[in-house]
């Protein structure tokens, strides 16, 4: 019923639903988080294909849910798939950044940016360290 809510109310529910993340993580039903992170960042909801818009916004509220359950705090001691989700999450939001929908708004695509930083996108160097090493030597 959520995702029903999520995906026809525009981003109304979003509130809701990071309230409902943190509730869940209290009674730690980290099953129900799992399966609705994945949920999120699937290509399709059951036999329908998402949009390539829903799923633009389905990537952005699982990181935003992710960061909520703790990141790999709560959810890596347990027999999740943890690196496979991060890896996961981090193609959605690339697919965000390189091939935008008309509709995603600015702020957004920032917020996705900042998200595939925060989750460690290998695909640019951070760090100074990461800058020297990746240099030819003189």
């Amino acid at each position: 019923m959520a995702y029903q809510q999520w995906t026809t109310a525009d981003d109304r529910w979003r509130e809701a639903i990071v309230l409902l993340m943190g509730h869940l993580l209290h009674q730690e039903k980290l099953g129900m988080t799992w399966n609705w992170l994945h949920l999120l960042i699937a290509a399709r909801c059951g036999m329908t294909v998402k949009t390539v818009a829903q799923r633009q916004s389905d990537a952005l509220l699982a990181v935003t849910c992710y960061v909520i359950l703790g990141r790999q705090t709560y959810l890596a001691g347990r027999a999740y798939d943890v690196l496979g989700f991060e890896g996961q999450l981090r193609a959605a939001l690339i697919d965000r950044l390189e091939q935008p929908d008309s509709a995603i708004l600015l702020a957004q695509r920032i917020e996705a940016a900042d998200a595939l930083g925060a989750l460690s996108d290998p695909r640019f160097l951070v760090t100074l360290d990461q800058w020297r090493v990746s240099l030819p030597p003189l």
